[in-house]
């Protein structure tokens, strides 16, 4: 049996929002759900005092849940608006498989000045990128950027991190500069990461390096600390 859901409309006047879906629900053999949604504005509710604006758009979402596995996929997507006065956009398509495999995928997104880019391949190899503009527009007391990649090949369930760190400052303590290194399973089953710390310091005591290192899976894991200059040792 199928449903035709000709049109959803919801409208909210106070925030000026609006949202409109057609599309089947077909349940004979499995549910399968298919739909196509556009707003012309939709006030994005404020989370946790750091994001507000508005957004507009259309996209194309499907789920379908077989008797073994479920798949959800969207396609089309077309949004763009303005988040904390930046501009904000997502475009592309995603494939989200069960177990969370990535299946093909090119999606991305802009919003507070970050950019993140995601891209899957049928055999299971993803991509992650991440450019953070300024921390402090998440964080009030953190400074900096960061660019991020995560890298899986087919066939692997561990992602490759490598990132670089552009003066990153939290508070009193401040870096000239920093990377980020090491591989993780997705649910941190199994990790081991590296910051390197350029010149940090704080209060005016400075070092030439500060290394952060942190190994093992959250139930149970180590971490050392190494710094070099005026203050050196291990930890």
């Amino acid at each position: 049996s199928a449903v035709l859901l000709e049109t959803i409309e919801l409208r909210d006047p106070p925030s000026d929002s609006d949202l409109r879906a057609s599309g089947t629900v077909d349940y004979s053999v499995q549910l399968a759900i298919d739909t196509v949604f556009e707003s012309t504005g939709l006030a994005l509710p404020q989370l946790d005092g750091q994001l507000a604006g508005r957004i507009q758009g259309s996209g194309e979402l499907a789920f379908d849940m077989p008797a073994q596995a479920w798949q959800l996929s969207a396609s089309a997507l077309d949004l763009q608006g303005e988040i904390n006065a930046l501009p904000a956009a997502l475009s592309g398509h995603l494939l989200l498989e069960e177990g969370g495999r990535l299946g093909d995928t090119r999606l991305q997104g802009t919003v507070n000045g970050t950019v993140v880019k995601l891209e899957g391949g049928q055999s299971g190899s993803a991509r992650l990128e991440l450019q953070v503009d300024e921390f402090a527009r998440w964080q009030d007391e953190a400074r900096g950027g960061l660019h991020l990649v995560a890298t899986r090949r087919a066939g692997s369930d561990r992602f490759a991190l490598s990132g670089q760190l552009q003066q990153p400052a939290f508070g009193p303590l401040a870096a000239e500069g920093g990377r980020i290194s090491g591989s993780l399973v997705p649910g941190l089953e199994q990790f081991d990461l590296a910051v390197d710390l350029q010149s940090p310091g704080a209060g005016g005591t400075l070092l030439e390096t500060l290394q952060f290192k942190v190994a093992g899976s959250l139930d149970q894991h180590r971490f050392s600390l190494r710094s070099a200059g005026i203050v050196q040792g291990a930890l």
